[in-house]
């Protein structure tokens, strides 16, 4: 039976090491937090020039800029409109749809709603006048399934706000990934 007194008066070698890398990693400065992100090339700034709404939905450019205004401050990156930035961002969103599916599982009719918003990123190093992403397709993408035939505004509302969390929660994974 493993007591408090046994671990102290017998420290297995595996017990030692253990103890060991956990101070170390405490002492060295490693922290493990999700919300935290880097951008790209070392870049301390990044703005978003422009986002271009290319669907017949009003608003998805406005709904998209709050998202991701929201999504780089929890990340503690201010995320500035103009230029001036090291990073320079373009956004375009080019199709924003919602469809409903018809499954049938042992007769029982059931429907599958999905929200969906595509687009494109840009994303210009102005330090060295380099493009990093030119035109890079995004996707966000929301299913709903539901025995209801109809949807009622307020679901609709909400599976396309849930799409467009997907959508700037893409955009900054890319920004964050392969650098």
């Amino acid at each position: 039976m493993l007591t408090v007194k046994s671990l102290l008066v017998k420290p297995s070698p595996g017990r030692v090491l253990l103890f060991i890398g956990l101070l170390w990693l405490g002492g060295c400065g490693f922290q493990l937090n999700r919300n935290q992100f880097s951008l790209p090339e070392g870049a301390k700034s990044l703005s978003l020039i422009s986002v271009n709404n290319q669907t017949f939905v009003s608003g998805l450019d406005l709904d998209l800029k709050a998202e991701l205004s929201g999504l780089f401050n929890r990340a503690g990156v201010t995320l500035s409109e103009g230029r001036g930035s090291d990073l320079e961002m373009e956004l375009v969103l080019t199709q924003s749809s919602n469809n409903r599916e018809d499954l049938s599982i042992y007769n029982n009719l059931t429907y599958r709603y999905v929200f969906l918003h595509q687009g494109q990123i840009t994303l210009v190093d102005w330090r060295n006048n380099r493009p990093l992403f030119e035109k890079t397709p995004v996707e966000g993408r929301f299913e709903l399934e539901t025995g209801a035939t109809q949807l009622s505004a307020e679901e609709l509302r909400e599976g396309r706000r849930k799409a467009m969390v997907k959508l700037a929660q893409q955009i900054a994974d890319k920004l964050t990934q392969n650098f």
